[in-house]
């Protein structure tokens, strides 16, 4: 096993990726790129989600704020921003999309 100089690992150090939740972002816009990712839950088992990056701030999409950016933009066509605002925690969260 080769020896690494500690100094290096350390320089050559990237944090893990993490990411945040979509109501922490100030202002989303309509025309962001998003990609549809693999993850496993806590038991190990895969599940998808789409993922976005804003200002290199990665974050997740819920499908309760995708059905609400749709509504929004069925009475404005031309929306180019949203937000969105979070209540509650675990199974309880809900989402509440506003143009921005």
């Amino acid at each position: 096993m080769a020896k690494l100089n500690f100094r290096t690992i350390v320089n050559d150090y990237e944090e893990p990726n993490t990411y945040v939740n979509i109501s922490e972002v100030e202002k989303i816009p309509v025309d962001m790129d998003a990609e549809e990712k693999e993850f496993n839950d806590r038991d190990g088992q895969p599940y998808t989600a789409i993922m976005a990056v804003v200002d290199d701030v990665e974050f997740r999409v819920p499908k309760s704020v995708i059905g609400q950016v749709a509504s929004l933009m069925e009475d404005n066509a031309e929306m180019e921003y949203f937000k969105v605002r979070k209540t509650g925690t675990g199974l309880q969260t809900a989402y509440f999309v506003s143009e921005a």
